[in-house]
Order: C-alpha cells, then sequence, then structure tokens
C-alpha cells in the first residue's frame, strides 16, 4: 500500500514537472521570422548596427523584429534605433536581446516570451562596456540604415485603409501612391482648416527668433550641444523645443542628463543635447526665452 502511494506520488512529481518543462520549451523555442538571425548572432556579444548597410545581420534583425513585433516598433519609435544589439541565448532559457545607446550611456534588455517581449530597463552601461562600444560603433551621429518603416503617417494610413468597407478593398498587389494622389488626399476644404496649434505657433516662434540670430550654442566635436541654464525661467520642455523643435524629445534628454527633477532647472545647470536630436545651433538667448514665456 506505501509503495503504492509512493509510485503515485512520484508520478504526479514526474507529470508536474512534465507540463513545467513543456511549459518552458514553449517560451524558449518559439520559432519567429527572425529565429535564424538570432541564431548567427547568439552570444556573441555585443553587435553593432551599420548607418549605411542595412542588409547586414543586426541590421536586418531589427528591421524584421519592427515589421513583426508591435512592442518591438513601438519602442524603438520612442527610444529610436540602437547602435549596438547583444542576442544570448542559454539552454531552456528565454532569449535576451539587450539594445545598446552609448549617446546616453544606457541600454534596455527584452526578454522574449513566446512571441511577446518584456521589455525592462533603462540600465547605465558600465565603463568596460563603453569602451568595447566605442571601438566597435560607428562614429556617425547618422541612425542605423533600417528597412524597416517607423513613420507615423503611414501607419496612420494604414488603419485608414483597414477601417474602409470590405467591398473597397483590392485583392491586386498595393501600389505606391504617385504624388499626384498624394497631394489630394492632403487638401482639405478650408472650412476644415483650423487655425494653428498653441505647440505650431511656439516652433514657428523659435524658427522665426533663429534666422535672426546669429549667436551659436557650445558644441562637442561630435556635435553635441552644450546648454547652460543662464535665464530664469528655462525649462527643460523649453529647451527641448529650442534645439530639437519637438518638446517630446524631453525624456530622453532627462534620462540622458540624469535628472532627478527635470521640471526644477536651476541656473548654471549643464544640459547635453545630442547630435541626432539637434535641429538647430542657435543658442537660447534671454530675449528668446521671455517671448516664449508669452506664448500658450
Amino acid at each position: 500500500m506505501i509503495s503504492e502511494r509512493k509510485f503515485t506520488y512520484a508520478a504526479a512529481i514526474w507529470f508536474i514537472s512534465l507540463l513545467l518543462f513543456a511549459e518552458g520549451c514553449s517560451n524558449t523555442f518559439t520559432v519567429t521570422p527572425t529565429t535564424s538571425l538570432m541564431d548567427a548572432l547568439k552570444n556573441r556579444g555585443a553587435v553593432p548596427l551599420s548607418s549605411q548597410n542595412p542588409y547586414l545581420a543586426a541590421n536586418m534583425l531589427v528591421s524584421k523584429e519592427i515589421e513583426r513585433s508591435p512592442e518591438f516598433k513601438g519602442f524603438v519609435r520612442h527610444q529610436g534605433a540602437p547602435k549596438a544589439i547583444e542576442v544570448v541565448k542559454q539552454l531552456l532559457k528565454p532569449t535576451i536581446l539587450r539594445l545598446y545607446y552609448p549617446a546616453s550611456r544606457q541600454y534596455f534588455q527584452m526578454e522574449q516570451r513566446g512571441e511577446t517581449w518584456i521589455i525592462s530597463g533603462p540600465f547605465e552601461i558600465p565603463d568596460s562596456g563603453m569602451k568595447l562600444l566605442d571601438r566597435i560603433i560607428e562614429k556617425t551621429p547618422s541612425p542605423p540604415a533600417l528597412l524597416a518603416d517607423l513613420s507615423k503617417s503611414k501607419s496612420r494610413q494604414r488603419a485608414s485603409n483597414a477601417e474602409r468597407p470590405e467591398k473597397l478593398r483590392s485583392h491586386f498587389p498595393p501600389v505606391t501612391p504617385s504624388t499626384l494622389q498624394v497631394a489630394r488626399l492632403a487638401k482639405k476644404p478650408l472650412t476644415q482648416v483650423g487655425k494653428p496649434s498653441a505647440e505650431e505657433r511656439k516652433i514657428a516662434l523659435i524658427k522665426s527668433l533663429q534666422t535672426k540670430s546669429v549667436e551659436t550654442a557650445e558644441q562637442t566635436p561630435k556635435g553635441d550641444i552644450v546648454h547652460y541654464v543662464t535665464y530664469n525661467g528655462e525649462t527643460l520642455i523649453m529647451i527641448s523645443r529650442w534645439y530639437t523643435h519637438d518638446w517630446r524629445n524631453v525624456g530622453k534628454l532627462a534620462r540622458i542628463n540624469k535628472l532627478k527633477h527635470p521640471n526644477l532647472l536651476e541656473i548654471g545647470d549643464m544640459i547635453i543635447i545630442p547630435s541626432y536630436l539637434v535641429k538647430s545651433t542657435v543658442r537660447l538667448t534671454k530675449e528668446a526665452v521671455d517671448k516664449l514665456k508669452t506664448v500658450h
């Protein structure tokens, strides 16, 4: 009787272990369109992306994941394409993909769970890692060359196409719209053209002020802007608008400059604006600060 109980108990433990093993395998051995590229790059350390050749393995992996995974595409659209990636694969463990951003000394880690990426970070790149990346990545502000399309306008166009009635869908291969078609899509009746938004007015004012100024901001040899907070009323959003023409880069600037309280800048604070975000090298002046504070 006791031996039968032991056998039943052992069988139950074996069955549970088998289920856990099967679940682990389902997460570990998921086959996706990028599996072969993952295998080619696995456990090779950091691999740089090229700014000129989108057909290199690392570039292709990023491009294909952008096309395959909504999480990956959204992340790269928000954070930008990495300068280098690293694939880590171990037996019975999920695939790990690390994306390196040396300009901000940060990397993000993605863990593959089935067909989904679980993203964590940012983490600081240690000094030894920075030295390695400095040796292998391209010394250019140009972003990596990717075959995937990250433009929001085309995403919106695809979304609007998906909302059309079924009878309007065509079974013919998609044709690139001509210039005439694009112009027609962009045209609106005059009654639908609204007033510029507050953000558009601010950017228009910034560009106008920049064309009238001859003062240039301090730059590093790599083309990064070095801005010093000099006047009362300067904010990180204002600095982001002035140098990058986009307030939404404020989050990147806060991370790059390791600002614990980005809304509380003090006179003398130094803000680095990486070259890949820079749209203007004109220095932010007191006149500009005073005028921008009045635009709502």
